[in-house]
């Protein structure tokens, strides 16, 4: 009895490998007669169970890539030359599909791989060379619907001060929009400037509805792998129907392409808060920055690991007022799914304030961790959606800043260019 059972279960795993290959053998007869769409639709029904396979990764780009689906392409493509760099099938199909997405940056460093077909890449050197001369101005446009659950909707920190106590949970909806316009001045040089609104509504007995307004422009320079961006900002915010702040500043950044994995950066931000409210005094803050993004060239991996310090002044008679923070997040995403973004942050802050506080007759410092964990799906070009959840601890040397706090949010976004 057991020898049959061994018997049919090996009979049925040579069975299965056996219909696997004859389906992936149909769908490159499908792609050798151009009969694209019937490919692109047998490759998702077989992704399932042969993704991570690089031949079978090439035909599903291939055939999502020549379907006009170039969105759904540049994944599968994507594992390929992270698992065989020197595949110039794939890396041509993959750099055909960033140029139909209009990412002509990422097509041009794909193509640039390609060493013994140079001639099959050319064409598309060519075409964008044609297209960035006549695309002088560039406009973009980037929306953020999100909603959900806060389980603490007013202990959040606001531009350096005191957070509040816990005061209650609130189902909430934000919506965030911004765009621009970059104006390219020649090969290495743009100008650039942006306008963005957020509004956030809690429904909750303890109403804490901010609004932000921002505007930004500046230079922007690339000069081989180094690029550098110098905005200079403007926002205000209020909170409910009281203004509570406007904020000037500017933030010199920096960012070099090391290696093909790895890619450090470095901003400088010097700050300057006018508040609206009669006991809060006028704030200078100098916060650096330092960045480190790694990209695995055998893993669909991106990790961004970003460190942090800022300091506020703003005289000694109101200092309670005022923090001094310090911290590093790192965020892990898996990007070895067709449409989907899995993600993971953990974050790490820490902080004190710059004086005694006059009602507690004690020296604030408090410490928070967080991690959040999202899942992105893209609809379509440009447009996504992401569930997520975020949980907070924050530690204080006083009793009431103790809490703990939990989001779960849903959100809608798109990214345009023209």
């Amino acid at each position: 009895m057991r020898f049959l059972r061994l018997f049919f279960c090996a009979f049925f795993i040579l069975f299965s490998h056996v219909a696997t290959a004859a389906k992936v053998s149909e769908l490159q007869k499908l792609l050798a007669t151009h009969q694209y769409q019937q490919a692109y639709d047998l490759a998702q029904k077989l992704s399932k169970k042969e993704e991570g396979d690089p031949r079978f990764d090439f035909l599903f780009g291939q055939a999502a890539n020549q379907a006009k689906h170039p969105d759904v392409a540049v994944f599968p493509l994507e594992r390929v030359t992270l698992l065989r760099p020197e595949y110039e099938p794939a890396l041509l199909e993959l750099g055909d599909a960033y140029f139909k997405l209009n990412d002509f940056n990422t097509a041009k460093m794909t193509f640039q791989k390609v060493k013994k077909n140079k001639e099959m890449a050319q064409p598309y050197f060519q075409k964008i060379a044609a297209i960035e001369k006549s695309a002088d101005v560039r406009k973009f446009l980037n929306f953020s619907l999100r909603g959900g659950h806060d389980s603490n909707v007013t202990s959040t920190k606001n531009d350096g001060f005191r957070t509040f106590p816990p005061a209650g949970s609130s189902y909430f909806n934000t919506f965030s929009v911004n765009g621009g316009v970059i104006k390219k001045l020649d090969k290495q040089n743009a100008l650039f400037i942006s306008v963005g609104a957020m509004k956030k509504v809690n429904y909750s007995a303890h109403r804490f509805d901010l609004q932000n307004f921002l505007v930004a422009g500046g230079w922007a320079g690339k000069w081989g792998d180094v690029r550098m961006r110098v905005p200079v900002y403007f926002s205000n915010m209020r909170i409910g129907n009281q203004a509570f702040t406007n904020h000037v500043g500017i933030r010199p950044e920096i960012e070099r392409t090391v290696t093909p994995e790895h890619i450090l950066g470095a901003s400088l931000a010097l700050e300057r808060y006018f508040y609206q409210l009669p006991k809060f005094p006028n704030v200078n803050r100098v916060t650096m920055n330092g960045l480190w993004k790694y990209k695995p060239t055998q893993l669909p991996l991106e990790v961004v690991t970003n460190i942090f310090q800022s300091n506020g002044f703003a005289g000694a008679t109101r200092s309670f007022l005022v923090w001094d923070y310090y911290g590093a997040d790192v965020t892990g995403r898996w990007r070895g799914f067709a449409r989907q973004t899995p993600s993971l942050t953990f974050a790490y802050y820490k902080g004190k304030y710059n004086g005694i506080d006059p009602q507690f007759k004690q020296l604030r410092k408090d410490t928070l961790y967080s991690v959040k964990a999202g899942w992105e799906y893209r609809l379509g070009r440009g447009v996504s959606i992401e569930p997520s959840y975020t949980y907070m601890r924050n530690n204080s040397s006083l009793q009431l800043f103790n809490y703990n706090r939990q989001i779960f949010q849903i959100e809608l976004k798109g990214q345009f260019n023209g």
